[in-house]
């Protein structure tokens, strides 16, 4: 019998109070997505899915974090 087999599935790790909490700061920090997955060794998907769940605003490809406040463009004031 061939050893092909796919390699088993972890359970997903289930989120804590903590786990939001960190969440929240990291996001509130604006840190970048694939650093928070990176530093609370989840998936992006996972992040994007609790973030959503907690109902918590991540930027995106049409609306990307503002780094002087929304008012004014970069270098257009």
């Amino acid at each position: 019998m061939p050893d092909d087999a796919p390699a088993a599935r972890r359970p997903p790790r289930r989120w804590s109070d903590e786990d939001d909490d960190d969440l929240r700061r990291r996001i509130a920090a604006r840190q970048q997505i694939g650093d928070i997955a990176r530093a609370m060794n989840r998936t992006v998907d996972g992040i994007r899915g609790r973030a959503a769940t907690l109902r918590l605003r991540l930027p995106g490809r049409n609306r990307p974090w503002r780094t002087n406040g929304g008012t004014v463009p970069d270098g257009q004031d």
